[in-house]
């Protein structure tokens, strides 16, 4: 047991006992007695009404914490802002990570999506393996560079749809009418189909990439990956449960808010990274734009990679692999948005350009460019780089 004068010793800040009282409360097994005007059962649940879409929930409290430099330990995902200047005449808003009490074992909690429905993170997490598994038979099937150079229409997302992307789409919308027919009600945001509702007055958004870094999959290059997405609203912000698959080296990756992120079954929570970043992903890195990243990053870091894949970078991220990743152009919310909880959810940092990460909005309209790392001072280094590269 941790003692409230060692603990207080540590801690920075004007308030330190606020941390204190706060980890003791979570300790404390007794149940918590619900404030007045709460609704029944609502300060008993063990992450509070955060789940429900209430930021305010203590306030002041959470503000005191935040000052006491005690912001990874918040339960829920909430953005705040760095004033720190980027170099480049703007200020950053970031997606902060989460310290929470994670289990390393045992399956995922059902979470509260909105006061009428739950998100149940098993049952979505097994939804999008069955995902995995109907569209790693379609790349067996369709091997080669010309079977899967074929295109059918340009979908509601703007580019030409391969028929492998509309294949593969096919294979997670049928997964969704089956969660449909269980009784979950949402609207699924897809790149090639766009908005499609399922259910009379669905609050919760699915995102779906079916295929993100599909000219790695049609040039049989083996990074890519289906990226998935739960959210009780319409924000980054929101986002519950998050899902990437990297077909190329066969991994899961997934994330619950507020439980910690896995690779396969292990809890992702890899080291600070070095004071020179080490590696680099940069995604989006189209000849014209990756010269002015790189004079950007000039003498912070020691390697850039290119994946091919935005929510590889993501996860990569997320796993210590890449000390930070961006994007040097506006990238569209299917790409990003499983992969920015996963990263979260170890620890780290995200940012969506200038946006706080409640305006970062889930659907097919919002273009941003996104940057992550496993700490702010990193952090700072990719966004500056990720706003010069979209100018």
């Amino acid at each position: 047991m941790l003692s409230q004068e060692a603990l207080a010793d540590r801690l920075v800040g004007p308030h330190p006992e606020l941390l204190v009282r706060a980890v003791e409360r979570r300790l404390d097994p007794r149940p918590q007695a619900g404030r007045p005007g709460s609704r029944a059962g609502e300060d008993q649940h063990v992450l509070g009404p955060v789940l429900l879409g209430k930021g305010d929930h203590a306030g002041g409290e959470r503000r005191a914490l935040a000052a006491a430099g005690a912001a990874a330990d918040e339960e829920g995902a909430v953005p705040v802002r760095c004033d720190a200047p980027l170099g480049v005449g703007r200020r950053l808003r970031v997606g902060v990570g989460h310290r929470s009490n994670r289990s390393r074992a045992g399956p995922y909690s059902p979470r509260l999506m909105a006061d009428e429905g739950r998100i149940d993170g098993d049952a979505w997490l097994d939804a999008c393996r069955r995902m995995v598994d109907g569209q790693r038979a379609i790349f067996a099937e369709v091997g080669g560079i010309e079977a899967r150079t074929e295109y059918e229409g340009v979908g509601e997302g703007g580019d030409h749809t391969l028929v492998i992307d509309r294949r593969c789409e096919d294979v997670a919308f049928a997964e969704l009418e089956r969660m449909h027919a269980e009784g979950h009600e949402f609207v699924a945001v897809s790149e090639e189909r766009g908005q499609v509702e399922f259910g009379d007055s669905p609050t919760a958004r699915v995102v779906i990439d079916p295929i993100d870094g599909s000219l790695n999959a049609r040039r049989t290059i083996p990074p890519h990956a289906l990226s998935v997405a739960v959210a009780s609203g319409e924000s980054m912000a929101d986002t519950e449960f998050g899902f990437v698959h990297d077909f190329g080296a066969d991994e899961e990756f997934s994330a619950v808010r507020g439980q910690g992120a896995r690779l396969g079954g292990t809890l992702l929570e890899a080291a600070d990274p070095p004071e020179k970043l080490e590696v680099v992903g940069v995604e989006s890195a189209s000849p014209d734009r990756i010269g002015q990243v790189a004079d950007s990053l000039e003498g912070e870091v020691y390697r850039l990679r290119v994946v091919g894949a935005i929510a590889i970078a993501l996860v990569y991220t997320a796993a210590g692999r890449f000390d930070a990743m961006l994007t040097n152009r506006p990238c569209r919310s299917v790409d990003a948005a499983g992969g920015q909880l996963i990263l979260r959810e170890s620890g780290g940092r995200v940012a969506f350009g200038e946006l706080d990460l409640a305006d970062a909005a889930l659907d097919l309209d919002a273009r941003y460019v996104v940057a992550g790392a496993r700490d702010e001072r990193g952090l700072e280094k990719v966004v500056a780089a990720s706003l010069t590269g979209s100018d």
